[in-house]
């Protein structure tokens, strides 16, 4: 099997506080899986540092077997590891349509004197953006709502959307940070579904981070448990739920 990304004894420091230590993770092709822990665990500098945010002060990262430690985070962009955020970073003034073609846009290598000109050829790109964003719209039934602001979408639908907008970056390495982050009961089973179909409708690789053990454990094939930024723990659920060293540092109890 394909492993599409690997952390080797990363590790990261910010004065004397050590937020990752001597990490070592790793993701196979299509797998989905999650990374938990209390919070100031490290597991958001572990994001920053797979998205280029960070250089780790040692050890190396891999992407599809590449040496990519210490890139920019818009070179990782490019090699398609897209990420969301914790809190929702939409463009709310624009519309939901061109919230998608914006990351659509960072996909193409502009024709600057088309673009002034308004040429045939940008016109019809322009049209081919538009079409594409429309259709990802659709997976996420939103395409309804093409023509509203963003922000006066409720907050669930602007989750979607901006799963939407990661997804239009076309990656290969998606990273959710906290996708049900102030969902309800409904809209959390309904995000499951929709990460289950995404990931297998745009082939995708995904880690996610969340503090809902009930859509982790519902939904990840394995699980990283972080604590005072080392790995503690990593297996299926059914191992993480019932492990003793993340029941104390974590969960408090065994999960049902």
């Amino acid at each position: 099997m394909k492993t599409v990304l690997r952390l080797e004894n990363v590790t990261k420091s910010f004065g004397g506080l050590v937020a990752v230590k001597q990490v070592n993770l790793s993701l196979n092709e299509g797998e989905l899986v999650g990374l938990i822990g209390p919070n100031g665990a490290g597991k958001t500098t572990i994001f920053n540092l797979i998205t280029g945010v960070y250089r780790p002060d040692s050890g190396r990262i891999f992407l599809n077997g590449e040496d990519v430690t210490g890139k920019s985070a818009f070179q990782m962009a490019r090699l398609g590891v897209v990420r969301t955020f914790q809190n929702i970073r939409l463009f709310p003034a624009l519309t939901v349509l061109d919230n998608v073609r914006v990351a659509l846009h960072t996909r193409l290598r502009p024709n600057f004197l088309g673009s002034i000109l308004h040429t045939f050829g940008s016109a019809r790109q322009e049209q081919a953006i538009s079409e594409e964003a429309f259709r990802v719209l659709k997976v996420f039934g939103l395409e309804h709502l093409s023509d509203e602001l963003a922000s006066s979408l409720p907050y669930g639908q602007q989750r979607r959307l901006e799963i939407a907008r990661a997804l239009a970056a076309k990656p290969h390495l998606l990273l959710l940070d906290e996708p049900a982050a102030g969902m309800n009961p409904r809209e959390t089973s309904e995000l499951m579904q929709l990460i289950h179909q995404i990931r297998d409708q745009f082939d995708l690789t995904i880690l996610l981070i969340e503090h809902d053990m009930r859509f982790v454990m519902g939904i990840c094939q394995r699980v990283y448990v972080l604590d005072y930024g080392e790995v503690i723990a990593e297996g299926p659920p059914e191992q993480i739920r019932t492990d003793p060293r993340v029941i104390e540092a974590y969960l408090g109890e065994p999960l049902t």
